[in-house]
């Protein structure tokens, strides 16, 4: 694969997302409550033998793997990542090697805390006023001239 193929990629579709009618921000019980809305239609045991060849079997397996994959909390995060990752790669492929995936696009997990504070706090102020209290010991043109640091850049203490 290379850089090429993965600027080429074109965005994947949430196919099991789309299989069971949800989206990725319905929570767990959503989707049980659509797998089962869905199941019912293709279950083996409802649908007569002569229906069977519009593939309602095939429908009825993809509908479990989705289930399967969007019920369990570590696999949708996996799938949620292969989805949002540019490696033009199936999910299986993805999830076969995903902590390689994962390293190489470790930059591109946002940040869960802000890097700077945007508004300052009643502590802030506090802390700042104690600062300035505690003053150096030694003032600013003694500070290293002393004999203690003279001393120690020299390597004898």
């Amino acid at each position: 694969m290379s850089f090429s193929d993965i600027l080429d990629a074109k965005p994947k579709e949430p196919k099991l997302y789309q299989l069971l009618g949800c989206d990725e921000k319905s929570t767990t019980d959503q989707i049980i409550a659509e797998y089962r809305a869905r199941v019912r239609d293709f279950h083996p045991d409802k649908v007569s033998k002569n229906d069977d060849s519009t593939g309602s079997t095939e429908k009825f397996i993809e509908i479990q793997n989705a289930y399967s994959i969007l019920t369990s909390e570590s696999r949708r995060k996996a799938y949620d990542s292969w989805l949002h990752s540019p490696f033009p790669v199936s999910f299986e492929e993805f999830t076969k090697s995903q902590d390689t995936y994962q390293m190489s696009t470790h930059w591109a997990v946002p940040k869960t805390q802000p890097s700077i504070k945007s508004v300052p706090t009643e502590n802030d102020n506090v802390k700042s006023e104690r600062n300035e209290k505690q003053k150096s010991r030694w003032s600013e043109g003694d500070r290293y001239q002393s004999s203690a640091a003279s001393a120690f850049r020299n390597y004898k203490l």
